[in-house]
């Protein structure tokens, strides 16, 4: 694998990651968090795209306060990571439709009262949640600007297309005939004798 050449079990960086457990638990300050239990399926090399790996499980925690919870109009990070993961409560104990889902995620070291300790993060799935979620007036907005291609999505065809045809393409244009000069045949009875010549004679050349 790619990363820091240290004497950690996993390099720093993007994983591949699986839940294989869940808890609710206490922080050594006594702050509730929920405890997530990770197998690691792969790492992201930049080169090679995601490789295979194996070893020891790791542990994600995500505490829950009311700064990463945030509220019921504003929620925050830890509320939406837990319900991209299937989450519905009713209870923070009720963890179980968390066990067997796959996301990305990503490993970094913080070093803590000079200790290096690995951080482990789990992304949401890509489009689950929007980076900035649009308020109802915004969304009543955008309906109505393009509301009759929202009515279009409910129909099981598409218009037919128009039955107007296309102008056929101009051709080239022609080119002026090239005029010459016209020969006058004069018939031969009509002809003025030639001198020295008589009629019927072939003319020497």
């Amino acid at each position: 694998m790619k990363g820091e050449t240290v004497t950690r079990y996993y390099d720093q960086g993007r994983y591949k990651l699986k839940v294989i457990g869940a808890a609710l638990g206490e922080s050594s300050g006594g702050n509730p968090q929920v405890e997530i239990g990770i197998e690691i399926l792969g790492f992201a090399d930049p080169q090679e795209g995601y490789v295979t790996v194996q070893g020891p499980q790791q542990t994600v925690y995500l505490s829950l306060t009311e700064g990463t919870l945030g509220t019921p109009q504003n929620p925050g990070w830890v509320w939406q990571t837990l319900k991209d993961l299937g989450f519905i409560g009713p209870s923070f104990s009720d963890l179980q439709p968390l066990i067997g889902q796959v996301r990305d995620g990503e490993l970094k070291y913080e070093t803590w009262e000079g200790v290096d300790r690995g951080k482990w993060t789990i992304y949401r799935a890509r489009g689950s949640e929007p980076m900035r979620p649009m308020d109802r007036s915004a969304v009543r907005k955008v309906d109505a600007k393009f509301g009759s291609l929202l009515k279009l999505m409910k129909g099981s065809e598409l218009p037919p297309p128009s039955k107007q045809e296309p102008e056929a393409a101009p051709g080239p244009t022609p080119k002026p005939q090239r005029k010459g000069r016209v020969r006058e045949t004069v018939p031969t009875e009509e002809r003025p004798p030639i001198p020295g010549v008589e009629p019927g004679d072939d003319i020497p050349f």
